[in-house]
This record gives C-alpha cells, structure tokens and sequence, in this order.
C-alpha cells in the first residue's frame, strides 16, 4: 500500500529501538558526508552567479554588504566542481 501512496519513497524498516536508532544514525552520517557548508563571498558584479547558488545548492542565508553578498549555504560533494572559481 505504502509503495503505491508514495512511489518515489525510500522504505526502511527496524524492528527494535536499537536497531532503529543505528539505521538512523548510519543515514545521517551517510548524508553529512555528502554535503559541505561554505561561506561564499560574492561581489556584486558576479551577483548573475547567485541564481546558479539557488539551482545547484542549498542557500541558508545571505546577507547584502557593502563590498559583496555573504552566503551561507550547503553543497553536495558531487557539484562541488559546478562551483569551481566561486567558492
């Protein structure tokens, strides 16, 4: 039933709390490692690139300063080379 409501889900199951909390964890750790959280410094007159922050990484923040945009954001290992010059 639960494949046919959520076709694009992923099913885990365990049956005890240990077990359970290990999967838990061992997904978590799984996912840390795949990303990475970076400040990036971005004048003003790159600011076209900011759209390419939006599609390809997680942006948590930013802040507009006086010299250039401040973002905070999360970037997954595999586009790292996307971000090359930029980060």
């Amino acid at each position: 039933i639960l494949e046919r409501k959520h076709p694009d889900a992923v099913m885990l199951s365990a049956f005890y709390i240990k077990t359970k909390n290990i999967l838990i964890d061992k997904i978590k750790t799984f996912f840390r490692d795949q990303f990475f959280s970076r400040r990036v410094k971005l004048p003003y007159n790159k600011s076209e690139n900011l759209a390419y922050f939006y599609e390809h990484a997680v942006v948590e923040n930013i802040s507009y300063l006086d010299d250039a945009m401040h973002i905070d954001c999360v970037i997954s290992k595999i586009n790292k080379g996307r971000f090359a010059g930029l980060i």
